[in-house]
């Protein structure tokens, strides 16, 4: 029998408050009150600070002397630095951990499939396109670059949240999930980062023609 695991409040907290921002429940340039937040959780405001504050350190939000914490606005430069990090290091973690097992790769596959079935579902097909490629990486045991991978991802699902909620351009990402699979079972690694190049590439240039055309 497994033991009861205790998440601390403030990790809970924070958890749920990023989601929130990331999903864009909360829009940008929104001001967060720690006190009304603390008092919608029903706890005290030292936890819900630490969350805004770490927040802040990672980019998800601003802190304004006499305005307090707002959502930080999305930005195409933050997209331009972000994309060209995310291939790099998935491309690299991937050579470090070397190809998913067989297994791994059936439940990509599965994955894949359900991209497939919940086509009119932008939300779900953003959750398992993440999922998919946090698969790719499940053998990589260099946790400080998962870690890395994880975050920036956070950053990216924000702006497909934002900008693929009417018009997810799936098939695409499926034809490619499909090649990826396909090259690792095949052992071409080299082939595979080109092709996670070309697929966060393909993704950057839809998300910024958006950003670009929305601010327009």
């Amino acid at each position: 029998m497994k033991s009861i695991q205790r998440i601390p409040i403030r990790d809970q907290v924070y958890r749920q408050v990023l989601e929130h921002v990331v999903r864009g429940e909360v829009t940008s340039g929104e001001r967060i009150r720690d006190t009304a937040l603390a008092k919608q959780l029903r706890i005290s405001r030292t936890p819900v600070r630490e969350t805004l504050l770490r927040l802040v350190q990672e980019g998800f939000l601003e802190n304004h002397v006499g305005r307090g914490f707002t959502v930080r606005p999305l930005e195409l430069r933050e997209l331009q630095e972000v994309y060209p990090i995310l291939w790099t290091l998935e491309s690299f973690g991937l050579t470090l951990s070397g190809p998913p097992s067989e297994s791994d790769l059936d439940s990509m596959a599965v994955v894949n499939g359900e991209m497939v079935r919940f086509g009119e579902d932008p939300s779900r097909l953003i959750e398992l396109d993440n999922e998919f490629h946090a698969k790719l990486l499940s053998g990589c045991e260099n946790r400080r670059l998962v870690s890395m991978v994880t975050h920036l991802k956070r950053i990216v699902r924000r702006y497909e949240y934002a900008y693929m909620s009417h018009e997810p351009l799936i098939g695409d990402s499926i034809d490619d999930h499909d090649r990826l699979i396909d090259l690792v079972r095949t052992g071409d690694v080299s082939s595979v980062g080109r092709l996670l190049e070309e697929h966060w590439r393909r993704s950057l240039q839809v998300m910024a023609k958006r950003l670009e055309t929305h601010d327009t």
